[in-house]
């Protein structure tokens, strides 16, 4: 698979260098963009792909890894449906509890995103 990464300049690793973020380049994923009707997509509904990080990669200390990564998976459709917030329900902790409130959105949903964007305000 030809670049289906978004090359940046400072990879995303997490504090202590233990996780490495990649995307998935969205030029190659959004409609109507330059990249996709140059390159095509990333990733193709049917396909199989696999990411292997290769064991030969150093850590932040300059050391091989203990032992090489694989993660094996099958593409679907691309989900192209805008989320339905009149969907989502809330439930409420009763009151003078510690319980957490519930919000399900009937769909996955981006983890990361999801905590950027949404926000709740305490009214009493």
């Amino acid at each position: 698979m030809d670049l289906p990464f978004l090359e940046l300049d400072d990879p995303l690793w997490n504090l202590d260098m233990t996780q490495l973020t990649l995307f998935i380049d969205s030029g190659r994923i959004k409609r109507e963009v330059k990249p996709l009707e140059d390159i095509g997509p990333s990733l193709v509904a049917g396909k199989k792909f696999r990411l292997l990080i290769d064991r030969q990669w150093k850590d932040a200390n300059g050391n091989p890894l203990v032992g090489s990564f694989e993660k094996k998976f099958l593409v679907t459709s691309p989900d192209r449906t805008a989320p339905d917030l009149n969907s989502w329900w809330l439930t409420s902790p009763k009151a003078g509890t510690r319980q957490p409130v519930d919000l399900n959105f009937h769909e996955p949903i981006d983890h990361a995103l999801a905590l950027r964007v949404i926000s709740m305000e305490l009214k009493l």
